[in-house]
Order: structure tokens, then sequence, then C-alpha cells
């Protein structure tokens, strides 16, 4: 289970910042779609609904792109963590895992972008839970 509380920044329509999040020795987290539970049981963090869904016959798991470094500067002590991605549709999980047994991650700056979708013209960026602004480019 990650660590801290996620921070939010849609940086395009189809591109997603993630930051406050880092994991203790020898865990995982994942990130999800839906809450449902069951199996798969429930993500740690769900994606905003703002991140798009991509509708594709092209699975998941090979349109969206994942990059994970450390969120500040500094020497890097335990990067990266190992990514696996499994499941469709709501179903869809991004686990996370520090395989280190001894050294916590720094926390982590997560990317997720969609590989193949239409840029568009609106942004929406959510600073903080409950909190966001459209941006429009003209």
């Amino acid at each position: 289970m990650f660590n801290g509380t996620p921070v939010f920044e849609q940086i395009s329509p189809t591109a997603l910042r993630i930051t406050g999040l880092s994991l203790s020795p020898n865990t995982s987290g994942t990130l999800g779609f839906s809450d449902a539970g069951g199996i798969p049981p429930a993500p740690d963090v769900l994606l905003p609904a703002t991140f798009p869904r991509p509708t594709s016959s092209v699975p998941l798991r090979a349109l969206l792109k994942v990059d994970i470094s450390p969120e500040s500067a500094g020497p890097l002590t335990n990067l990266p963590p190992s990514i696996e991605k499994t499941g469709e549709g709501e179903d869809f999980r991004i686990e996370v895992t520090n395989t280190k047994v001894d050294l916590a991650t720094q926390t982590l700056e997560i990317y997720l972008t969609v590989l193949g979708q239409d840029q568009g013209t609106s942004v929406l960026v959510q600073n903080s839970p409950g909190t966001s602004v459209t941006i429009n480019s003209n």
C-alpha cells in the first residue's frame, strides 16, 4: 500500500502526473479506475474521473505508458520500483512494487500517458483533492 496522499495534476487531456506517494520496503501499491472491489481488489489509489479510459481494440496495458522518477532532487537511493499492468476496463490495475527489503522509496513522481489518443484543447488541472480548474488552449 502506498504511503502519503496522492496529488493529481492533469497536465494534458491524455497525461496525468501523480505525486505525494512513496512505498515502504518490500511493499506494493496499486492504481486503478474503479473501487468496485472483489477480484481484483479495490486499488489503493483511484485515478481521477478526468483521466481518459481509452476505448480501443488494443489492450489498455499496451496503450498506457507509466513513468516513475523521484519527486525531489537528490541521490537516487531506491529507484526504479517495478511496474506491472494487469486487467482491462474497470479491472485495470497498475501495481508499483518496491523490491528492496530494507529501504523505502523516495517520494515518487508518476506519469501516466495514454498513447495514440487525440490531444484535444482543454486541460483539467486538479491541484488537490476536490479543487480543479479548466484551462483552454486557443
